[in-house]
């Protein structure tokens, strides 16, 4: 959920202090969908955006857009790893 308030955590002086980053309005032709994901998960597709020069949301939901619009969900889902 912070991520997705975009909520940032940073160290003052020995604790944690929370600030709300300035935030872009979501224009209306557009649903947002939060997704729970663990932190190093999280961590990695941060730096993947960086290295593309995007927010960790714009790439995510490039990266959804683009598997419902190919409807390749088994593929990405398959588990017989």
């Amino acid at each position: 959920m912070c991520c997705y308030h975009k909520i940032k955590f940073s160290r003052g002086q020995g604790q944690r202090s929370i600030t709300n980053a300035v935030s872009k309005p979501v224009p209306s032709s557009v649903q947002a969908i939060v997704a729970c994901l663990p932190v190093s998960v999280c961590m990695k597709l941060r730096r993947k955006a960086e290295q593309l020069q995007l927010s960790a949301s714009v790439l995510a939901g490039r990266l959804l857009a683009a598997i419902v619009v190919s409807n390749i969900y088994e593929a990405v889902l398959d588990d017989d790893d």
